[in-house]
């Protein structure tokens, strides 16, 4: 029986240079090999390719926003700052709550606060001068958290009445589950 032996690796810097060569064709076997082996580069590479896949098709700079929750440096602000100007894409918003200046999320934050994002903003804002929580936007666990994070007391009946209103909101059909999902 033959067994398939597996090729060595090729240098990454050989890979990153075949996937900004974007008329070379190799572009989608390199960004497999990036894919596959990403976590285990040096922080150098790491941030070549994270640069180089910001600056390609939208498909890319997903891959690298989830990359960047874990891998993030400052110095991509200014990269970030210049996509979420050009395309506001909602992949982005996650990462400019957490890691971008206050002054930059309270200049956009009607862009930013749709949706969960809210529940990360009051998370990030919390101990902010002046910055008020609208718990009504909050879902029963999100506001159970945020309790927590702003330190306020949470007793057993408000326990019990975030749990019955969960209760009732889901017979009521509010919450979309799908099929198996609970």
């Amino acid at each position: 029986m033959e067994y398939e032996k597996r090729k060595h690796n090729t240098p990454i810097s050989t890979v990153i240079k075949s996937f900004l060569d974007k008329k070379g064709g190799k572009v989608k076997v390199s960004r497999y090999e990036i894919d596959r082996r990403f976590n285990a580069l040096d922080w150098r590479y790491q941030k070549q390719i994270l640069f180089a896949f910001l600056e390609s098709g939208k498909s890319d700079r997903d891959w690298a926003y989830r990359k960047l929750f874990v891998f993030w440096d400052d110095c991509f602000i200014p990269v970030l700052q210049g996509l979420w100007e050009r395309y506001h894409e909602e992949t982005l918003t996650g990462l400019i709550i957490r890691y971008f200046p206050i002054d930059f999320i309270k200049k956009n934050y009607d862009k930013l606060n749709e949706r969960r994002n809210y529940y990360d903003i009051c998370a990030r804002m919390s101990d902010i001068e002046g910055f008020v929580v609208d718990k009504t936007r909050l879902s029963e666990y999100d506001l159970l958290r945020i309790k927590r994070i702003l330190g306020e007391p949470i007793t057993l009946r408000d326990a019990k009445d975030l749990f019955f209103m969960l209760c009732y909101k889901f017979c009521k059909g509010a919450y979309k589950l799908r099929h198996g999902e609970l």
